[in-house]
């Protein structure tokens, strides 16, 4: 499964990163890397929350995989 991320520089400085496809999936960083960076952990600890709710199941290889 692939997702798409944004990026933006708030009024701060700080990068704003945000997953759309998932609700409520953000992060942030002082970098746009950094950023980036923090957004692939924050999608991979979303979907492991998912599958621990029985959103997803385990066995669909989707949700240990990140493309970007």
């Amino acid at each position: 499964m692939k997702f798409i991320i944004t990026i933006f520089q708030d009024e701060d400085g700080m990068f704003i990163a945000e997953c759309p496809s998932i609700t409520g999936c953000v992060s942030q960083g002082k970098t746009e890397q950094e950023a980036e960076e923090n957004i692939q952990e924050a999608i991979k600890e979303c979907l492991e929350v998912r599958v621990e709710k029985g959103d997803c199941n385990e066995s669909d290889n989707y949700w240990k995989v990140f493309h970007y």
